[in-house]
């Protein structure tokens, strides 16, 4: 494949991933790009995905959550990404958000499914499946709801008085 081919297969590529993954880019700013191909897909990656990566890795805040249930079994393989939660939000920068967070851990001898479950104030509650999610999986989700949580705090009104 010589350069020009290379270069146009490269953009029916990114016209057909913009076209089916319903991305509202401008494909023009690519065909006239001088970037490379894998610096484009790159950012379409990016573009789809979002700070997916970010969100997982951020120092988990437990203001809005009242209770955490661990239940995992240490010897079962499909457990780690549990354990790694566990370890995560049992530490100490974690626990200072939020001392009143009661945090329980079920260490199980059998070959059930590790759970996780956690209760926020005000009732809702999130069960994060370990057998079927990594580690960086869980904490996205987890994160992600605790933000939101703290959006919809601080749009809260307040009272005056």
């Amino acid at each position: 494949m010589n350069g020009g081919t290379q270069h146009s297969y490269v953009n029916s590529l990114i016209w057909h991933l913009c076209t089916c993954c319903f991305l509202h880019v401008s494909t023009d700013y690519y065909f006239n790009s001088t970037m490379s191909g894998p610096q484009i897909l790159t950012g379409i990656a990016r573009a789809i995905t979002g700070n997916l990566r970010e969100i997982a890795i951020a120092r988990p805040n437990l203001m809005n959550v009242s209770t955490i249930d661990f239940s995992f079994s240490p010897w079962n393989k499909n457990s780690s990404s549990t354990k790694f939660m566990w370890r995560r939000l049992c530490g100490e920068k974690c626990r200072k958000t939020n001392r009143f967070c009661a945090i329980k851990t079920n260490v199980l001898h059998e070959d059930t499914e590790p759970l996780v479950e956690v209760t926020f104030f005000d009732g809702e509650k999130l069960c994060l499946h370990g057998a079927y999610l990594k580690y960086n999986e869980m904490m996205y989700h987890f994160n992600n709801l605790c933000n939101e949580k703290d959006k919809l705090k601080s749009d809260a009104p307040t009272a005056l008085f």
